[in-house]
């Protein structure tokens, strides 16, 4: 039985199977008086925007959250110490609250923390040290915070980690290769950082990697060496960096690839036929990207691909005659090209297609046609 305080609510409480990492969260009720949550289940608090304490974290009673957030509340330093009354704690969520690095060795108590999100917190390199000491962490958030090299030097000791989102973090080379030991690691988030060529070096020393960001980062075609041997990878974005078609051979061998991101890339043919080799390629997105006419040729040997988002490239009519030997297709992003009218009748013969979105220029009596045409597909214009 949990207790709450009869008088106020804290917040909302949600619950799932214990064990069940991938079961949504469900409703269980208000964090407001007697609450007896479902045996063999974990409970998670989301708490209520203007709560202004968590002493009342001090007669919950026997049982205990799994589970806080207090994302976007006011609370600050001194109410972090109310969560040694939670000693189950497994998951926290401290997105943009007002919290600052001497705050974070309240967390000390938390042994059993696993998830850690401290995005948007006013924290940095002083207060890793801490964060470091919960041996337990495996899946640990810091983007949008002050967090650099220093930082990243001290979060080296979390041998588990399994995530880890430094997005628009102050991070550079020096601090990638600092947590070249996390061998664990199977998604990383360096998008917006000062991540070069040379600290993707690190990267050979993380075996089990499965899921990579570099979305913005200073990365060119020689940085990608560095990917030639991760064949684990799964997903991967390298939107907006400066890797060009030559730098696409480095991703020839990673055939486990589900999801590619070259958005705001410059390619060409020869670069979009490395890819061929990834056949369990689902998602590609160009969106943004300046394609080299006939490049989408290329495409015809990706049979597994079902979504695809050319949204504001440079496509042009006469390509997409191109895409259809893409026969599982289902999802196709060609919102805010220059595709006219005149285009529209290459895309009947896309029998697979679920949803399509076009430039808002197409008249209305071609798309109407083309519903006629494929009538399983919904058709959007934007």
């Amino acid at each position: 039985m949990l207790i709450f305080p009869s008088e106020i609510s804290l917040g909302r409480l949600l619950v799932r199977p214990d064990g069940d990492r991938a079961a949504p969260w469900s409703e269980l009720g208000e964090a407001r008086g007697r609450v007896a949550a479902p045996p063999r289940h974990e409970v998670m608090m989301i708490a209520a925007p203007d709560l202004a304490s968590l002493t009342p974290l001090a007669a919950l009673g026997s049982a205990s959250l799994h589970g806080i957030s207090l994302s976007k509340t006011a609370l600050d330093n001194s109410q972090l110490a109310h969560l040694s009354q939670v000693p189950e704690l497994r998951y926290l969520d401290l997105r943009d609250c007002p919290i600052t690095d001497s705050g974070l060795a309240a967390l000390g108590a938390l042994e059993n923390l696993e998830e850690l999100d401290l995005s948007g917190a006013g924290v940095g390199d002083a207060g890793m040290p801490a964060v470091a000491r919960l041996a337990n962490l495996r899946k640990l958030a810091l983007r949008e915070t002050q967090v650099g090299d220093e930082g990243a030097a001290a979060l080296a000791a979390l041998s588990r980690l399994a995530e880890l989102d430094l997005r628009a973090t102050r991070i550079g080379d020096a601090g990638l290769l600092a947590l070249k030991g996390l061998r664990a690691l199977a998604a990383l988030d360096l998008s917006a950082t000062r991540i070069a060529d040379a600290g993707l070096a690190a990267l050979a020393s993380m075996p089990n990697l499965r899921v990579l960001s570099l979305e913005s980062a200073d990365i060119g075609d020689a940085g990608l060496a560095n990917l030639l041997w991760m064949t684990s990878l799964e997903r991967l974005d390298l939107s907006g960096t400066r890797v060009g078609s030559a730098g696409l051979a480095n991703l020839a061998g990673l055939i486990r690839m589900r999801s590619l991101n070259l958005s705001y890339l410059e390619l060409d043919r020869e670069g979009l036929e490395r890819l061929s080799g990834m056949r369990e390629l689902y998602s590609l997105t160009l969106a943004g990207a300046r394609l080299e006419p006939g490049a989408l040729a290329a495409l015809g040997e990706l049979a597994s691909l079902r979504a695809l988002s050319l949204r504001s490239s440079n496509i042009a009519d006469g390509e997409l005659a191109g895409l259809s030997r893409l026969k599982n297709l289902e999802m196709l992003d060609l919102g805010e090209t220059p595709i006219t009218a005149q285009g529209v009748p290459d895309l009947r013969a896309m029998r697979s297609l679920k949803r399509l979105a076009l430039p808002r220029a197409v008249p209305e009596e071609a798309v109407q046609a083309l519903r006629m045409e494929l009538p399983n597909c919904a058709i959007v214009a934007n």
